[in-house]
């Protein structure tokens, strides 16, 4: 489904506008829930890079808030 409120991509960490992603509910622990913004574009990245890795190393990453950028994983930073 379409995101209604800007967010960040959790995939490339980058600003998402309202109706220009998807949103989903992650569950990281007990009782812990956020819900999470993607790109529509990133999704196509994100389903490529888990056919190649597997669906385990890429949620790791993600939960870890490292980002798919211009071809690599780089670390999430507040000042980038």
């Amino acid at each position: 489904m379409r995101n209604n409120f800007a967010g960040t991509c959790y995939f490339c960490g980058k600003k998402v506008h309202p109706r220009e992603g998807h949103f989903e509910k992650n569950v990281l622990g007990v009782g812990t829930r956020r819900w999470l913004l993607i790109h529509a574009e990133c999704v196509f990245k994100q389903r490529k890079l888990k056919e190649k890795y597997g669906n385990a190393l890429i949620r790791e990453l993600i939960n870890k808030r490292i980002f798919w950028h211009e071809g690599a994983f780089e670390i999430y930073s507040k000042e980038s």
